[in-house]
Parts: C-alpha cells; structure tokens; sequence
C-alpha cells in the first residue's frame, strides 16, 4: 500500500496544489519546505482526509475557544469571497492510494470536503454537519464501488486504523516525549492492532460468548442443570471481576514502575548521589530477585498448610479405614499386595521374576495357591487393598506434620531474614543519598516523588495479592460446575448434542488461547531484537545505550554496558532515534505494509546520527514508502549524499510573497 497523490483545494496554505509521489527501487519521498510554509499542516491534510481530524496544529482544539486559531480555509479564499460577495467555499482533499498488487491491484480515491459559510465582513463558520466523506475503490477491470459517510470511514478504518494512525503519521518534534508513562496501555494495543494480534482476541472473545449461549441453551433441559448454569455464571462473572481488577492494578504499576525508572536515572546523573544510586540499583535487583524467593517460600508454605488441612480432617476415617484393613489382611481375609502377571510369568518359566533362580516344587505350589486366593477375593477387597498405599501416605503425612512444618517456616524464616538484611542496605543507602537532597529542590522532589509512587505501587500489590488469592478456588469450583454441568446435560439427547458442541467451542478456545500467547511472545521478542538493531545503527559509536528490553506494554527501556538503566539520562537526540527505531522495527516485524509519514524526522539529531539515520531510512525505503519532511537546514549535504541515489520524488514547497498560499511547486521525478 502507498500513496499515490494529493490534491488539496482551499485547505489553508494549499490553495490549489497536487503532489504526485513517484515510485522507484526505492520509495523515498521527500517534501522541503522552510518553516511556516506548511509542511506540517501537509500531514494534517492527510490526516483530516482520512479520519477527519488534525491533531499536529499548533493550537489544540480544547484551546480554540481561548485563543482564534488558524481557519481551515484558506485565508486568501477568505478575503476574496467576502470582497466578491460570494457565500460558500469548499475546503477538499483527496488522496489516492495504491493497494494489492496483479490482478488484485486497486486504486483507493479518498476524498473529504466540508463548506464554510463566508460573510461580507471577512467572518466566516465551518459547517461542519455538512462535511462529507466518499471512498471510491477503483479496479482496473470491473465497475467503480463507490462508499459514502460511515461506510466510507468504516472502510478506512479496515485499511489504515485510526486508533494507531500516530505510529504512520507522526511529527518528528514529538518522537522525544513518545514513551510516557501513561502511554503504555496505548502503544501495546497499537502493537496488537498493526500485529494483527487482536482479530485473535476478537475471535476468542466471539467463541467464548458462543460457547457460553450453546451451555445456557443445553442446561434450560431441567430445572437442575438451570440452577448449576446460574452459579456457574456467577462464579465466573466474579473470576472475570478479579482478573480485570489485576489487568487494571498491573497496568498501574507499569505506569508506577515506569515513573521510578525515570527518577532513578536522573538521580544516577546527579553528583555526589550518582554513585550511592548506583549502588542502590543493585541492591533493589538484589531485593527483588530475594522477594521472589520469599514469595515462592510463602506459596509453597501455603501449599503445604493447605494439603495438610484434608489430611487431618480425614485423620479419624483414615485411621480407622487403615486399621480395619489391616485386621482384614491379618485375619487372611484380603489377598497379599501381589502382582498376578508376574506370578504367572514364573510359574510359565519356572524362575522367579526378581531374582531368577529356579522355582522348587513347594514354590511352585505357593505361587499357584496365591493365584487362586487373589481370584477369588472380592472386588470391595481389591479396593481396600488398593486404597492402603494412599491411606497410609495420608496417615504418615499428619505424623510427619510438626517436622515438615518446621523446615518450612525456617526455608521461609531464612528467606525473610535476608529479604529484610537488603531492606536494611537499601534503606541506608537512601538515607545516605537523602543527605544530598537539601542541595537541589528538583532532587528533593524527586526523592519525595519515588517514595510516593513506590507506596503506591506497595498499595497495588497488596489488593492484586488479595484478589490473586481467590482466583485458584474460584478456577477450581468453575471446573467442578463444568463438570458436573456437561454430566447432567448428557442425560438427554438435545442437550448431548449442545454439550459435544460446548466441548468442541472449548478445546478450540485452548487452541486459539495457546496462538495467541505464541504469537504475543513472538512479537515481544522479535521487537525487542529489530528495534535494538535499528537503534545501534543509528546512534553514534560512543553511545552509553548499549541494550534494549521490551516491557509487557512493550515499553523500551534503555541499559549501559554496566546494565543500568539510562533511559532518563540519555539525550533527547538518543529518545527520538529509540521511538525511530521503535515504530520501524513495529511495522517491519508485524508486516504492516502502511506508508511512514514523519515530519521533521531529524531534529534533535546531528553530526553522525543524522547520517545514521539517513542510511537506515534509505534501507527501509526499499519495502515501504517514506514521505519525510525537512528544512532546507535539515536536508543538509550529508543527508543529500545518502538519500539522493534512493530518491524516488523530490519537492520544494515555498510560500508566495505575501504568505497566503504555497506556489506550484517544484517536483522532480527521480524514480524513473
């Protein structure tokens, strides 16, 4: 996919203007302008055309009631009307798009207009509930499928999503603040969404509520199995509960974590607190990696309690069902725990099983009056025989109990003791730290701030903890209700019906489940490697950056060969090329095949970075179109010299003398 053209009609600078954009080799556009000519109302054009927004102006439009910000229409067109007497101007623009390839190779024709009501006076409104948005898909052979309004926009939608449209059309002055705290949440749906990943998480969640209707549909059989459908769908409403209020709570804490990260590498560039926060990192990695350990101490501490709990509620049944066994075996009443086939398979050969010496006659007689005894005991005396081995585990299990008990609570005991040593470490290391607060309020606040934010996230590991809790006993009465649903709905033939097809919805509810999380982590991890590849290439040699990891919101973040975070203090110029590297290594590893529009793509680059990143866009040209905007100052002779063998349309922009419209521009086609 790749635009073809523009057209934009009265649409601020562009009064009357078309760009072509030449395809060759490689499919490097590239727009200069200087500043205030119009390169980023350019990207807005695109974007208003196709989702009806403008989110690069200069003024927002929370704003525009405080401050009169610049018309859509064109300010000349104004002036002129309003000399002229006329009422109505049309601002419209329409872009082309190439599509498929072959036989499947279509032209897309978008095109946006609204009307402007302009008075005598030079006062003029948008009429904006008469704006009008048309798809045309145009096929080389076959009839025009024309699409108006929400089709049109749905349409849109399918093709380029608004919902991540800031990952192919983006601003180059915002690539420095592109990894907020809060924006998390926000870049991991993106991901899932150009991926792919979330016509998984539709398809699961369309064959869940399927399932769910077939199991209402097989228990409304019987008023029994209609009562086991209401708390199955109750305990489930409440798991869903739980897990949702973990989803939200570990959201926030990646936000949290995210805020701590930030203060951390400012203060390991302050003097003086440089160095003990240094220290303290590596005593929180200490810290954590030992909370862990007590973590899993507790759980299997808990584990142990729990299994314990049945043993000594069954301990009088068990002793007594031990004791009368055994009474039974003594009494000859029960056959020996013997192996049948092996006693046959010596009397067959003659030799013992185990030791292979030669049976005697006296052997042989006792081998054959055991076979005989243990055919004709009972069933129920198999069973009892059978269930010693479990019954006396159980029995073991309530004696051993003091011993068992001990070593765990001293695992955990131990465990929490070194926890508490690092505690203390890390807690004088602050205080140490701490000392250098009064020299800087900025320092002060920052260590206020982590304090704040690690209670925080205290706060909301704490309530996942509580939650998490119950999650085990609800998935287990699920499953016991499941059970017992699918054994009532198979006493009928339509409900058995119903209940093979709940089977099948399941099973391939677990295949989709099990793709789902293969393809998520394939994608977490091939990011990772694509955008630290692209992110060396880019930066200077002596970068301190030298690795990258992706969180679960596919967060960077930045490690020093020391393996200490410095995402927050390395340069703005480092931040941009990391979101650079980020949203390429996005589009490349998901297959997105959309066009990549940045303007001023460089600006907080320089010297050798700029060069970097020239040659790094000229290799990804190669797949993908490139439509970069720059200043006559930015399209500097070394950027010249990488991208002038690529280049495929080269435009300059310049506005007119009086700075009302662009002039028709100068375009060169260097694809042939």
């Amino acid at each position: 996919m790749r635009f073809r053209s523009i057209q934009l009609s009265n649409y601020r600078q562009y009064r009357d203007l078309e760009l072509t954009f030449y395809q060759g080799r490689h499919d490097l556009q590239v727009i200069v302008a200087d500043n205030g000519v119009g390169k980023t109302n350019l990207l807005n054009a695109f974007t208003w055309c196709l989702y009806g927004e403008e989110p690069h102006l200069g003024t927002s439009r929370k704003d525009a009631g405080k401050q009169r910000v610049e018309p859509k229409l064109n300010k000349e067109v104004i002036a002129e009307y309003a000399k002229q007497g006329l009422r109505i101007a049309d601002v419209r623009v329409q872009i082309d798009i190439d599509d498929g390839s072959g036989a499947d190779a279509k032209l897309i024709r978008v095109v946006r207009q609204v009307p402007f009501n302009v008075s005598g006076n030079g006062d003029f409104f948008e009429k904006s509930a008469e704006e009008r948005l048309s798809v045309t898909i145009i096929r080389a052979q076959g009839s025009d499928y024309p699409l108006e309004g929400e089709s049109a926009q749905e349409y849109l939608n399918k093709l380029l999503p608004a919902s991540i449209r800031r990952y192919f059309f983006f601003d180059g002055e915002q690539l420095n603040s592109y990894f907020k705290a809060t924006e998390g949440d926000r870049i991991k749906e993106a991901v899932y969404s150009i991926s792919r990943i979330d016509l998984i998480r539709t398809m699961i969640q369309r064959l869940d509520s399927v399932v769910k209707d077939q199991r209402r549909a097989a228990a409304n059989t019987s008023s029994d199995t209609s009562k086991l459908e209401v708390t199955l769908a109750q305990k489930e409403q409440t798991l869903a509960g739980a897990r949702n209020f973990i989803d939200e709570k570990n959201k926030e804490i990646a936000e949290l974590q995210q805020k701590i990260t930030e203060i951390n590498d400012q203060l390991l560039g302050v003097p003086n607190v440089g160095e003990l926060e240094r220290q303290c990192v590596s005593i929180r990695r200490k810290r954590d990696d030992q909370q862990k350990r007590v973590n899993d101490a507790e759980s299997a501490y808990y584990k142990f309690a729990r299994e314990r709990v049945v043993d000594f509620y069954l301990y009088p049944a068990v002793r007594g069902s031990l004791d009368r066994i055994r009474s039974l075996e003594s009494d000859g009443q029960l056959p020996p725990s013997i192996d049948p086939g092996k006693l046959e398979a010596a009397l067959a050969e003659g030799k013992c099983t185990v030791c292979g010496h030669e049976l005697s006659e006296e052997e042989r007689s006792r081998i054959t009056q055991l076979l005989e005894l243990y055919k004709v005991s009972s069933r129920t005396s198999n069973i009892l025989s059978s269930m010693t081995s479990e019954l006396t585990r159980s029995l073991n299990a309530v004696k051993g109990y003091p011993v068992e008990r001990k070593r765990y609570i001293e695992a955990l005991n131990t465990a929490q003791r070194e926890l508490d040593e690092l505690e203390d470490q890390l807690k004088d290391l602050e205080a140490r730290a701490a000392q250098y607060a009064d020299t800087g309020a900025a320092v002060k606040q920052n260590y206020e701030d982590r304090a704040a934010f690690q209670r925080q996230l205290e706060e909301c590991s704490r309530q996942i903890g509580t939650r998490q809790s119950n999650i085990p006993r609800l998935e287990t009465e699920i499953d016991r209700l499941k059970k017992k649903l699918a054994d009532e709905a198979k006493k009928t033939e339509r409900s058995a019906k119903l209940s093979q097809m709940v089977d099948f919805g399941i099973r391939a509810l677990d295949v989709l489940k099990n793709a789902e999380r293969a393809i998520v982590d394939e994608t977490r991890e091939k990011m990772a490697v694509r955008t630290e590849e692209l992110f060396k290439g880019l930066v200077w040699k002596d970068s301190k950056c030298d690795r990258i990891e992706l969180s679960s919101n596919y967060i960077p973040s930045l490690y020093d060969k020391s393996n200490f975070s410095c995402a927050g203090t390395c340069s703005a110029a480092e931040r941009s090329l990391l979101a650079l590297s980020f949203t390429l290594a996005m589009h490349e590893v998901s297959g997105f095949e959309s066009p990549l529009f940045i303007d001023t793509p460089i600006a907080r680059a320089s010297g050798e970075n700029r060069e970097n990143f020239a040659h790094t866009l000229v290799e990804v040209s190669e797949g993908k179109q490139l439509i970069l905007a720059f200043t006559p100052d930015e399209y500097s002779a070394s950027i010249q010299n990488e991208f002038e063998p690529a280049l495929a349309t080269y435009i300059r922009l310049k506005l007119d003398s009086e700075e009302t419209h662009i002039l028709k521009p100068e375009v060169e086609n260097r694809g042939n």
